[in-house]
């Protein structure tokens, strides 16, 4: 079993933002969820969970998830697709695909195994232990190796954000002849353990906003806590010049959500976040001299 708590990020210093897709299951721009076909017996809903630990979205009120009442059952190999458009496409392998999630599956036995084609679906590379394109896995989640003997996400967790982000420095890119699907696989042996599954919300492709950079351009990173945050961000600005500085935070969509001029040299300071949605922003702070930056997850 592994557990991963990352957050990484690129800020480009002259196009900040670049375009995106989202389906929060409530709207839906250009990411549209293609389910198996072939399957009939596919447990992936959508709608409001209305479970004992699956009872709430992260944005409402629907979600993803393995059945929206019921346990999740035996002998489950049910998949659901997102695809990468055109326009996303035109930045790849520079791509981050990224979503919030809740795990309740038997721990290194039942799971989701997440997988990638960049060949239009004819073949599928798990993302979890590709060891040629090695995309980074960012975020905090939990891994085993399955009842089918793959590597998949597993075991109980709370809500939580993950990614997928092409581009860094230690893989190959993939030879992309059509647009990359990604494909999320829910798998359980023949023993019933009367557990909830797999809940998955928000998914955002973004460019130009990557979680596997190796380059920050022009931008030095920002001592904050907590990561990921609930109610109130902390930044260490000891070794900030904050003279005529100011701070900014950007949503996943690019819109400025908050903005506040320094006057003076501070040491830190907190930040509120009430009336700040979920999920990944990003922080700025431009001084005199210089530009810093750092993401953060929403709770």
């Amino acid at each position: 079993m592994k557990t991963f708590t990352f957050l990484c990020f690129l800020f480009s210093s002259f196009n900040l933002f670049g375009q995106y897709q989202s389906n929060n299951f409530e709207t839906n721009d250009n990411l549209d969820i293609l389910f198996d076909t072939t399957n009939i017996t596919t447990i992936w809903q959508i709608g409001p969970p209305q479970k004992t630990i699956f009872n709430m979205a992260t944005s409402e009120p629907n979600v993803i998830v393995t059945d929206t009442i019921n346990y999740y059952p035996v002998g489950q190999e049910t998949w659901f697709e997102v695809e990468l458009s055109s326009f996303s496409m035109s930045s790849f392998p520079l791509v981050q695909l990224e979503w919030f999630q809740q795990t309740d599956m038997e721990e290194n036995v039942d799971g989701g195994i997440i997988e990638a084609s960049y060949d239009g679906g004819l073949t599928w590379k798990n993302v979890l232990d590709d060891p040629d394109f090695q995309p980074e896995m960012v975020g905090s989640y939990q891994t085993g190796t399955l009842h089918n003997g793959k590597t998949g996400v597993t075991g109980t967790q709370g809500e939580s954000w993950m990614a997928i982000c092409w581009g860094n420095w230690f893989g190959t890119f993939p030879p992309v002849t059509e647009n990359v699907k990604v494909r999320f696989n829910f798998v359980s042996d023949s023993i019933d353990t009367q557990q909830e599954g797999w809940l998955i919300d928000n998914f955002y492709v973004m460019t130009e906003i990557i979680g596997s950079a190796t380059n920050v351009v022009n931008a030095q990173a920002i001592p904050i806590y907590p990561n990921p945050v609930k109610e109130a961000l902390r930044l260490d600005l000891k070794n900030i010049n904050t003279v005529d500085a100011q701070i900014s935070i950007f949503n996943a969509a690019g819109q400025k959500v908050y903005e506040e001029n320094l006057d003076g040299n501070l040491e830190s300071i907190k930040i509120p976040l009430k009336g700040i949605h979920k999920g990944i922003h990003y922080l700025s702070i431009q001084t005199q001299q210089d530009f810093y930056s750092q993401s953060f997850v929403k709770m």
